[in-house]
């Protein structure tokens, strides 16, 4: 009844200037270990990248550098990746694919992995491939992955059951307890923590604080509001139509009209991405009132509604000065 068309491709297509993708000032340590000051293109990866793109001066050529290029890149004040030669479980995180396994599935593998907190316990992240591993170094140790993994019991040989029961290996609560403990952490508080980044992240922080030692938090995003409230005035074209099979003389078309709306629209900006994507919630009120005279009847609608439509909404980038709304 309604011609939301054009709402709809405006909402798809905006276009705002607040978070471009662009080079940022940042550096890269080759593998002469020598550091090198360059700006970064940040896209803020959501998957850990295998590969990014740099500059020697904001306006030089572009080149690109991979993990068979350098250590250890990062973008100032924003984040960190450093390189590992290190072992990762390849196990499916999906439930239709899990297997009977407790044991994880090891590949050795040269990896980007993303630094949440540094300190003397580091803690590490890598997401990709449908994959989310956390990782951990103590010191001047090895980069380990902290082992996490869901299976099957009793896993069925020809096909998925609802009944089978899944188990969890949760080897990470024994890591933590031999080689990340604060003297004062008991095991039950240990065994309390989730797989997460907020429970880990938390642990590492505080076992760094016990310790005497500095650290840096690479978690903490500067400057970004993830919640926008508006709220959403607008004007509806619409019509209706009756139509009686039975009796077609008894069909009835409503002039089109002009009507007013009002919504409230909430908007979660989704963490990666450079902020490109978010998540829509819009509640909306709207109405159609109309008459009609059909031969001696008169016939009158009285319609009122509240939709409550959700959606995706991407940001769209036409320069570095743009800021009109496509």
């Amino acid at each position: 009844m309604k011609a939301n068309f054009l709402l709809v491709i405006l909402a798809f297509f905006y276009s705002n200037s607040y978070a471009q993708i662009g080079f940022e000032k940042g550096y890269l340590i080759n593998n002469d270990n020598l550091r090198i000051e360059c700006f970064i293109k940040n896209i803020e990866w959501k998957n850990n990248p295998k590969e990014f793109e740099y500059r020697l001066t904001e306006n030089g050529s572009t080149a690109t550098a991979t993990t068979d290029d350098v250590k250890e890149f990062g973008i100032s004040g924003y984040s960190r990746y450093v390189k590992a030669d290190t072992k990762i479980d390849r196990s499916s995180m999906e439930l239709l694919t899990l297997s009977a396994d407790r044991n994880p599935i090891w590949s050795q593998e040269r990896l980007f992995l993303k630094v949440l907190v540094e300190g003397k316990a580091t803690l590490y992240y890598f997401e990709g491939d449908g994959l989310m591993w956390f990782f951990y170094s103590v010191s001047d140790t090895g980069i380990t992955q902290l082992v996490y993994k869901e299976y099957f019991v009793n896993f069925p040989k020809d096909h998925y059951s609802y009944n089978d029961e899944i188990a969890v290996n949760n080897t990470f609560h024994l890591q933590l307890w031999v080689y990340v403990r604060c003297a004062n952490t008991s095991q039950g508080q240990i065994e309390k923590l989730r797989y997460t980044k907020s429970d880990l992240i938390k642990y590492f922080k505080k076992y760094n604080e016990c310790n005497g030692k500095p650290l840096v938090d690479y978690s903490k995003k500067p400057g970004i509001n993830s919640f926008h409230l508006w709220i959403r005035p607008g004007i509806n074209y619409s019509f209706l139509s009756i139509l009686n099979s039975v009796n077609p003389g008894s069909n009835v078309d409503f002039n089109n009209q002009l009507n007013f709306r009002i919504s409230l629209e909430s908007e979660f900006i989704l963490p990666f991405n450079k902020n490109k994507w978010s998540l829509l919630f819009e509640p909306a009120y709207q109405y159609f009132i109309s008459e009609k005279q059909k031969d001696t009847k008169r016939i009158t609608v009285d319609f009122k509604s509240i939709e409550f439509p959700v959606g995706i909404r991407y940001y769209l980038y036409l320069n570095d000065k743009n800021t009109q709304n496509l």
